[in-house]
């Protein structure tokens, strides 16, 4: 409560660094993600853990919800995107970030267009890529960053995203899809 300074609620679960919160579109649910591996929707009304979905290597770097849906994207250490349905306990679908499994890209950043259409990811390889997000396919990349890139926001109209490094730079991408 800010008025009065004392703290509302606390959820702990997560044994690792906390690395992505998100509000459900109901403001009733809380979706946390981490570097212990764990995915866990909270219910802000009861301060109870409804589901967990654990991953089974590496923790969740980062993650998205597809909107309109119950389904999630994650990414993380293992270098996969990972489909997740909250109402489902395994993981609907995972493949590898990039068409070399040995070799790849640790996202670090992954956004979903407002639309639900696509998604954006971009990481250790400094390689921004934008997926499908029925097929999992990449429909183009693009390079210029000289650092892991951190972070990518799609516009509001979802013809561009943009995307943030390490290096301090920031780049706009138009979507052609």
């Amino acid at each position: 409560e800010l008025r009065s300074r004392e703290m509302v609620s606390n959820l702990k679960e997560h044994t690792h660094r906390v690395s992505k919160v998100q509000l459900w579109g109901d403001d009733l649910h809380l979706i946390s993600a981490s570097r212990d591996k764990a995915l866990l929707c909270w219910d802000l009304k009861t301060e109870k853990r409804v589901s967990a979905h654990i991953q089974r290597m590496g923790g969740i770097n980062y993650f998205d919800i597809v909107p309109g849906e119950s389904l999630i994207l994650t990414t993380g250490q293992d270098r996969k995107i990972t489909y997740w349905d909250l109402r489902e306990p395994n993981a609907v679908r995972s493949f590898d970030t990039n068409s070399n499994p040995k070799r790849g890209d640790e996202c670090f950043a992954l956004a979903i267009s407002h639309d639900g259409k696509y998604f954006a990811t971009g990481g250790s390889e400094e390689i921004v890529r934008l997926w499908d997000v029925g097929t999992g396919k990449v429909l183009g990349e693009g390079t210029g960053h000289s650092g892991a890139i951190n972070t990518i926001a799609f516009s509001a109209d979802d013809k561009q995203f943009i995307s943030g490094g390490r290096d301090g730079s920031i780049f706009l991408w138009n979507v052609y899809a």
